[in-house]
């Protein structure tokens, strides 16, 4: 998959638990007008697109949503892979799978895609998606998004507690010194 599809496809789970890749055309528009050379280019820095996505989100420009929903997708990408690293690390010794994990961290949905202009008041009591919290937290000045990512979805307390009934603890090597 291209670099830039990332951007503007959401990995999610449907109605059923099947994993889906459903492709956002707004914001696929989006990118293709705002940043062109993500097409041409395989080998676009992420660290550099993303940046740039932060800012507009950030901003009060027209494009906050869809530069929202852009990194929403990419973060989808990486909560996938790194359920699927966690299945390959410890899934067969400690009987899960990659789809158990699934369920506990790829929470958005096209629901919450949908234009909440309107019901601004209304975001504050409604449950957030794990990709909304991680994408809260992140600062591009201080990591990469992959990488925050990757720390966000094994730290994140669902997946943690059900790690931990099935016998696996995740810590750190700073938290073991």
């Amino acid at each position: 998959m291209k670099t830039g599809s990332k951007y503007w496809n959401l990995v999610r789970l449907d109605s059923s638990g099947t994993l889906k890749i459903t492709a956002i055309s707004a914001a696929e528009q989006f990118l293709k007008k705002q940043f062109p050379q993500l097409i041409t280019d395989e080998n676009t820095a992420n660290s550099l697109l993303q940046k740039d996505l932060v800012s507009i989100k950030d901003s009060q420009a027209k494009n906050k949503l869809i530069a929202d929903r852009c990194l929403r997708c990419f973060i989808s990408h990486q909560i996938k892979q790194a359920c699927i690293l966690l299945d390959m690390q410890f899934g067969r010794e400690h009987g899960f799978s990659r789809q158990d994990l699934f369920i506990y961290t790829l929470t958005d949905t096209l629901d919450n895609f949908k234009d909440v202009a309107s019901s601004r008041s209304n975001l504050a009591s409604q449950y957030k998606p794990l990709a909304v919290e991680i994408l809260a937290t992140f600062n591009p000045d201080r990591a990469n998004l992959s990488t925050w990512t990757n720390r966000c979805v094994k730290q994140h307390r669902e997946l943690q507690l059900f790690l931990l009934e099935q016998g696996v603890y995740l810590i750190s090597n700073w938290a073991i010194l």
